[in-house]
């Protein structure tokens, strides 16, 4: 900023732009005088009576000829001096820092934004096993998938044994006519009570299977609902401490933005020794 348009005994923008208006409105009422001067008078004769038509400029008024001049110079050159401090104190806004200046200036300490820590995964988990657990996980994930295809409703002995069942309530059947007539007799081999037992014995191995995966896959879920649950805590916890960290800095930026401002607002119009005289000669035309 400039600081040679300012001064604590000069005037406010507003009055600034007062004077700049009255000073243009001076100037044409000067230049309306020069441009109308005369060094010669005309006399119109008609029928040998004399009239006089135009006077010449009067030589007070030629004799200040100069002092005009001089007046719309010094008038000129007031508006000048005013219209370019109003926008000196205007672009002066500009001269207050944005945030990221200000903090450099100033040493600030004004953290980025945290980002929170990626979950440990299943694989990451199994991947710390040793050989042993991770054999046993495979081995019963893979038992409790075999024998449950076994046991399952549609599997291979959950069919036979419908068979045997069917077999037994309904032992023959009977397909064809005449000639073609064809008797078949299902003969089971085994009863009902020894097929159930064993598939039973097959179905409380798949769950007892099925109950160790689910174990593993318990351990695998708890650990990573733990780890989220811990990692976002953290980020929970650095993240309100540099917002709180960030608020502080932005309200000491504020403070300075707004002393600024009231200063740039406060700044007054110094009048050049030079101009004072012109100065306080448009300004008492106002009154």
């Amino acid at each position: 900023m400039r600081k040679q348009f300012f001064d604590d005994r000069g005037i406010t923008s507003t009055s600034a732009n007062h004077i700049a208006n009255m000073a243009k409105e001076y100037i044409q009422t000067l230049e309306s005088k020069i441009e109308t001067i005369s060094y010669v008078g005309e006399e119109v004769k008609i029928s040998g009576d004399k009239f006089s038509t135009k006077l010449p400029t009067s030589r007070e008024d030629v004799e200040s000829l100069d002092i005009r001049i001089q007046k719309i110079a010094k008038a000129t050159q007031l508006i000048a001096w005013l219209r370019e401090a109003i926008k000196e104190k205007q672009n002066a806004v500009n001269e207050i820092l944005s945030i990221e200046a200000w903090i450099e200036r100033e040493k600030e300490i004004y953290p980025d934004m945290p980002s929170k820590e990626k979950t440990i995964t299943e694989e990451e988990i199994i991947a710390n096993w040793d050989i042993n657990k991770y054999n046993a996980y495979i081995t019963v994930q893979t038992y409790a998938a075999v024998y449950g295809e076994m046991v399952h409703p549609e599997g291979s002995i959950s069919n036979a044994r419908k068979k045997l069942t069917r077999a037994i309530n309904a032992p023959t059947s009977v397909s064809g006519q005449g000639r073609d007539l064809m008797v078949t007799t299902q003969l089971p081999a085994f009863t009902q009570e020894e097929v159930d037992k064993q598939f039973f014995e097959l179905q409380a191995k798949q769950r007892e299977y099925q109950a160790k995966y689910n174990n593993y896959r318990y351990e695998i879920e708890y650990i990573i609902q733990a780890d989220e649950d811990r990692k976002q805590e953290e980020f929970t916890l650095k993240f309100n401490e540099i917002c709180d960290t960030r608020k502080a800095v932005q309200a000491r930026y504020s403070k300075y933005v707004n002393k600024q401002q009231d200063y740039y607002r406060g700044l007054k119009i110094a009048i050049p020794e030079q101009l004072v005289d012109i100065y306080k000669e448009i300004q008492g035309l106002g009154k």
